[in-house]
């Protein structure tokens, strides 16, 4: 998040955790959005600065992760707001079992 200026806000999204994708996200945690799931509890973050360096996080991130809307839970807010989120692609999702 080098190079931008933002708040983090503890936030709450709907979403099935893995501690480790598969690939190369193995090793790193992830997420697959669920609109059934459970809340997991995120950091969101907020800044103006964002679309200026979206490809480099895009590349940071890398090939076993994709960057897609989400909805977000901000208790602190009483609010639901829309925020990008880096999902594990399907072919970095743990098989179940």
């Amino acid at each position: 998040m080098e190079g931008m200026d933002g708040t983090w806000t503890p936030a709450l999204i709907r979403a099935r955790l893995y501690p480790s994708g598969v690939g190369r996200a193995e090793g790193y945690p992830g997420v697959v959005l669920d609109p059934a799931a459970d809340p997991v509890p995120v950091q969101l973050f907020a800044s103006a600065d964002l679309p200026d360096h979206w490809g480099r996080l895009d590349e940071f991130e890398g090939p076993g992760y994709r960057r897609v809307p989400v909805q977000v839970e901000v208790p602190v807010e009483e609010e639901t707001v829309t925020a990008w989120i880096y999902e594990l692609v399907p072919e970095a999702v743990p098989a179940e079992g």
